[in-house]
């Protein structure tokens, strides 16, 4: 079997996978690989292809991520990228149904900090800074 064969560079966002979608890919990747810490969505949202997303499983648990607000739901398009902020929960995938209605544009969520390992929320607005 050749690389070609495996369509490591569709784009996932072509897939029309929606919030749903991305959970139960990311439920049976943990099941699948016995982890034992959970994947966090970002991550797996953070991955653009079919190899992003392999990559990404390769690197688990060798490096730590630091905290990045910004989660790339779309991550091309010429027309001026969106930044869509959480609803009150701090959960970013509620996004994910409206992408299809957002054509050639890059779309970026902000996600709260505290959702991951390793990670508290924050407990004060200079912290925030």
């Amino acid at each position: 079997m050749k690389e070609t064969d495996l369509h490591l560079n569709i784009a996932l966002a072509d897939l029309n996978i929606d919030s749903l979608g991305y959970l139960r890919i990311k439920s049976s990747l943990e099941k699948i690989l016995k982890l034992e810490e959970t994947i966090s969505m970002s991550l797996v949202l953070s991955c653009q292809t079919i190899s992003d997303l392999d990559n990404m499983l390769l690197g688990l648990g060798t490096t730590t991520a630091k905290y990045d607000p910004i989660v790339p739901l779309v991550s091309s398009g010429s027309k001026t990228p969106i930044i869509l902020c959480h609803p009150g929960g701090g959960e970013f995938l509620t996004w994910l149904g409206l992408l299809k209605y957002i054509p050639d544009r890059p779309v970026y969520a902000l996600r709260v900090c505290g959702f991951h390992k390793n990670e508290t929320p924050f407990d004060s607005l200079d912290e925030m800074l």
